[in-house]
């Protein structure tokens, strides 16, 4: 409300580190903040320097929560129409053992089973070069609530077939 009415400029290193990193107090409960911020910088007329900071920090962004809000933050930008934002969020996706699985799910949310095609050969590739620590479980679960239970696993298994990277992620799953 404020932002609305009057001249936040003054305010703009907090709001940049409030886009750029995850404050929340519990994020696993309650997730991260990249929904609120980018309702926020939708708002001021200095929007696009914001959105350009972000997506120029996907680029090895880490494997952390500050990493997921940044991809979200990312996400509702392409959701939006913003083809940059998803291009630099497809190029930039190098998943972690931790927070991968959970970052994924924007890819999910984007495009649907291609998305989540491309998150579950991305984790693949993890997984194939050192499956110790990977936290998985999350992605499956939005996939098949989402795109239906029987749909995700006909899918991956016909990918599985000629994919290496996915056959570990069906593999990793299914133990």
């Amino acid at each position: 409300l404020h932002a609305r009415e009057h001249d936040v400029r003054a305010f703009a290193p907090l709001i940049l580190d409030a886009c750029l990193n995850c404050y929340s107090i519990d994020p696993q409960c309650e997730g991260t903040r990249a929904d609120f911020m980018f309702d926020l910088v939708n708002l001021l007329p200095d929007g696009d320097s914001y959105r350009d900071e972000v997506l120029n920090s996907l680029q090895n962004s880490g494997d952390d929560w500050h990493a997921k809000q940044r991809f979200r933050f990312a996400s509702l930008m392409a959701q939006k129409g913003d083809e940059r934002a998803k291009h630099i969020m497809y190029a930039s996706f190098v998943p972690g053992p931790s927070k991968g699985d959970g970052i994924a799910i924007d890819f999910l949310n984007l495009d649907g089973m291609a998305g989540f095609l491309f998150a579950v050969e991305k984790i693949g590739t993890l997984l194939l070069a050192n499956s110790n620590g990977v936290d998985l479980g999350w992605l499956m679960s939005v996939a098949t609530d989402d795109l239906g239970e029987q749909a995700v696993w006909d899918c991956l298994r016909a990918e599985a077939r000629k994919n290496p990277p996915v056959q570990a992620y069906l593999s990793a799953i299914e133990t």
